[in-house]
């Protein structure tokens, strides 16, 4: 299967040279070290909501991909090419969940959970395009903006948004 689509572009997961687990575990230790102190194996674990050895795996993936620098028992530094593909990351994260619950009208917890799913598989050039049409939404006076925009066509559904029962939980 070709990885261009008609246009002669590339789709987003050919586009990626990491898997969305990698991706995960990049934005995470990014986001670890923004909030301060050193990103630990122990951190990273319970961030993810997984166990310590597999933390050590991808640590262990990452730094062959030359993203990270880690010793065992110490923290995790990034790379310059490691940061810069976690705030890449982060942000297309942010611009998702911003659209999700600024304009959808999302609940944060669920609008969070998709962000996270989505952000594997979305391109740059549509993530580009989100975000210039929630500033056209915002920034240039859309007639209502965008409570306008969720109200047009919103008819009362019979069913809630999500079943009450089920929670989601974002991995980041």
């Amino acid at each position: 299967m070709s990885a261009k689509h008609g246009n002669g572009r590339m789709n987003a997961s050919s586009a990626r040279s990491l898997s969305a687990n990698m991706e995960d575990y990049l934005e995470a230790i990014f986001r670890l070290s923004e909030e301060g102190g050193p990103a630990r194996v122990s951190r990273i674990a319970d961030s993810l909501g997984v166990k310590r050895p597999s933390v050590s795996k991808a640590l262990k993936r990452l730094q062959e991909q030359g993203l990270i620098r880690h010793s065992p028992y110490g923290g995790v530094d990034m790379t310059a090419r490691g940061r810069k593909l976690a705030s890449q990351q982060v942000r297309v994260h942010r611009v998702l969940t911003r659209f999700l619950t600024g304009v959808l009208g999302l609940p944060e917890d669920l609008a969070e959970h998709d962000a996270c799913l989505i952000e594997h598989a979305i391109s740059h050039e549509t993530v580009e395009r989100l975000v210039e049409f929630i500033d056209h939404l915002e920034l240039e006076g859309a007639p209502g903006g965008i409570r306008a925009f969720r109200a047009k066509d919103r008819k009362p559904s019979a069913r809630p948004v999500r079943p009450a029962a089920r929670a989601w939980r974002s991995r980041v």
